[in-house]
Formats: structure tokens, C-alpha cells, sequence
């Protein structure tokens, strides 16, 4: 039996998926395609777990727990809420960034920036932030809360126009100024319609089966992608053209499905063994701060470490 939350638990693994997909142990993945393709392989397969299924997830946790949110409180409150715990911090983590980032304009490590970029490093309006990246993601669901009365309104065939509308416009990477990254609206509203049924289906055998088939299938293809083709290609072999780009952002929407579902299920796993408790007090109290400042503290450490040649 479970004997904790596990949503708190998959905030955790999302969050510490962020981390790593943001540090430079995953920067370095250029270099490791000189590693044996099988090597890469393991290598890119836990990168890829962790870091596209970790956004993906937490996109569904947030508008699974959204709708239950908005019957709490008035539609202004609720804004002002999610602006509380949503934009607010991209501002406040913004204050102890600005040394840093002269630093790192100083050195050449970071161009001068525009007026443009001020305003996106605050708010993400028209691009990503250029130094605290990770804030894209809490700005993009801050727009999918001010559409939750609308997106839980709707029927179900409305719902699933508009994830097919996000999916369209993920796939054929359609810009939009409305949200940066379109596949967080479409994981959000899978969250709300999960809400109207039952997460319980996720975790039988043949979901289990499905995240694993849209990991390792879509995974597969991408791995190949990355190295043999490409690794190919360098050589002068002569191999058939590049697949369409909808093709490849197609594999990573499935890519991101099959690792949320595998991951919700490794968090389901721990929230009934013995570290269940710690893990999930320890995601609710420090998950966030995690998200917010690991940016600054990998910047800071590549900073002090870099002259000693690390």
C-alpha cells in the first residue's frame, strides 16, 4: 500500500531531472559520441528519462492539481496566487543572477545583453530567459492557470481539440507568443482530463508496457539518430536524407509521454517503501528552492572551478 502523496515524490524526480538536464554532466554529451555507440546509448537513455520526462511530468502534476485549486478561491485570487508562486520567483532569483551574469559578460562567457533580454530573463515574454532558463517552464503554467476556468469548463471533445491544437503546434514547432514550449499546455491539459478520470490506469501492467514501448521505440530512433547517423554522415558516408523535423519532434513528444508515465510509476514505487515519507517531506519543502536556484549555484561553481581547469 502506498503510505505517502507520491505527486510529492514525482516533483522531486521532475525537479532533480531539471537539474540534471541543466547541469554540465548533460552539456557534455557532445563529447561522449566519440564513447561506443552502446555506451551513448545508456548514457543518453538516462539523460532523456530524466530530463525530457521531468518538465512533461510536472506539467501533468500541475493541472491535475489545478481545477481543485480554482474551486478554492475566487478566479482573482487564484491569479494572484499562481502569480505569487509562479512569476514572483523568476523576479526575486533574478536580484542575486545580476553578478553573475556581469561576470560571465566580463569574461566573453556571456554576450551583452539587449534591453530584450532584461525583460525575457524577468518575465520570459517573446523568448527564454538568457541566464536562470528554467524559468520558461513556471512562465508557460502560469498562462495554463489563467486558462484553467476555460480548459475545465470544457467537454471532453473540446479538451481534446485543444491538446491536439498544443500537439500540432509542438510537433510542426509552431512559435507562439502565447506560450514558449507548446508541449507544456498540451502535458497540463492531459493532467485536467486525468482529473476527470483516475490516475489508477497508470500504473497497471499494460500502461507500464505502453511508457515503456513510447520510451525505448521513439528512444531507439533518436539514439540512432544522434550518432549513427550523424556519426555516419561526418565520415562521407552517402545515407538517405534527414527525417522530416516533425518526425523528430513527433518522437519526442512520445519520447516525453512514455518517461512521465514511467517515471510516475517509479515515484508510486517509492512512495510504498520506506523512504516514501522522507522523500516526499523533503520534495515539499525543498523541491522548489531546488528548481529555483540550481541554475545560479552550477553557474557559480563553473565560475570558481574554471580556473583550476575543471
Amino acid at each position: 500500500t502506498i503510505q505517502t502523496d507520491p505527486t510529492a515524490i514525482v516533483r522531486l524526480i521532475g525537479i532533480l531531472g531539471i537539474d540534471y538536464v541543466d547541469s554540465w554532466l548533460r552539456s557534455s554529451m557532445g563529447e561522449t559520441k566519440a564513447a561506443p555507440a552502446g555506451i551513448y546509448a545508456i548514457y543518453w537513455g538516462i539523460g532523456e528519462f530524466f530530463g525530457r520526462g521531468s518538465t512533461p511530468l510536472l506539467a501533468v502534476i500541475s493541472g491535475w492539481l489545478a481545477g481543485p485549486s480554482l474551486k478554492k478561491r475566487l478566479y482573482p485570487r487564484f491569479v494572484r496566487d499562481k502569480a505569487q508562486t509562479l512569476v514572483l520567483p523568476a523576479v526575486l532569483w533574478f536580484v542575486p543572477s545580476i553578478p553573475f551574469i556581469f561576470m560571465l559578460q566580463h569574461t566573453g562567457s556571456q554576450p551583452v545583453w539587449t534591453a530584450g533580454d532584461y525583460v525575457n530573463e524577468l518575465f520570459a515574454l517573446t523568448g527564454m530567459p538568457p541566464f536562470n532558463m528554467q524559468f520558461h517552464f513556471l512562465r508557460d503554467l502560469f498562462v495554463c492557470m489563467l486558462f484553467v476556468p476555460l480548459f475545465v469548463q470544457l467537454p471532453g471533445i473540446g479538451l481534446a481539440l485543444t491538446a491536439l491544437a498544443a500537439l500540432v503546434c509542438a510537433v510542426l514547432d509552431i512559435r507562439t507568443y502565447i506560450f514558449l514550449k507548446p508541449f507544456i499546455p498540451l502535458f497540463f491539459i492531459m493532467g485536467i482530463a486525468l482529473r476527470r478520470g483516475s490516475l489508477d490506469f497508470l500504473s497497471r501492467w499494460y500502461a507500464v508496457v505502453a511508457g515503456a514501448a513510447l520510451y525505448l521505440g521513439p528512444g531507439s530512433f533518436l539514439v540512432w539518430l544522434d550518432t549513427v547517423y550523424r556519426r555516419e554522415q561526418l565520415l562521407g558516408f552517402m545515407l538517405p536524407g534527414a527525417p522530416p523535423e516533425w518526425v523528430v519532434n513527433l518522437s519526442y513528444v512520445g519520447l516525453r509521454i512514455g518517461a512521465a508515465i514511467l517515471a510516475w510509476n517509479l515515484a508510486l514505487w517509492l512512495a510504498r517503501g520506506r523512504w516514501g515519507g522522507p522523500l516526499s517531506r523533503f520534495g515539499d519543502r525543498y523541491s522548489f528552492l531546488l528548481f529555483c536556484c540550481h541554475v545560479l549555484i552550477l553557474r557559480a561553481l563553473v565560475g570558481a572551478f574554471a580556473p583550476l581547469g575543471a
